[in-house]
């Protein structure tokens, strides 16, 4: 459960409250999942960078991160994820 603050720039608007070192934590999630699926052969594409974002900031948990990347894009040309390359006969 995600805890909400208001903003003081804005304080209509509800920003996530998560601590400095669950930002860190995050990030260092978010830095080994794009290391591991380079190791595969899985480019990060720049939907999923934004996503991953919206997670370090707190705005999404990790367990929506899978549901939010499934959901088409906004404009449905590109897919949040890239595919690995396909092999190729030599």
């Amino acid at each position: 459960m995600i805890e909400y603050r208001r903003d003081p720039k804005n304080p209509r608007e509800l920003k996530p409250a998560i601590s400095a070192e669950q930002v860190e934590r995050r990030r260092a999630h978010v830095r080994i999942a794009i290391a591991d699926n380079r190791i595969e052969g899985i480019a990060t594409s720049a939907a999923t960078l934004e996503i991953c974002e919206a997670y370090i900031r707190g705005e999404i948990e990790a367990a929506d991160l899978v549901t939010v990347a499934a959901a088409p894009p906004e404009d449905a040309t590109t897919a949040p994820f890239s595919s690995p390359p396909q092999p190729t006969e030599a």
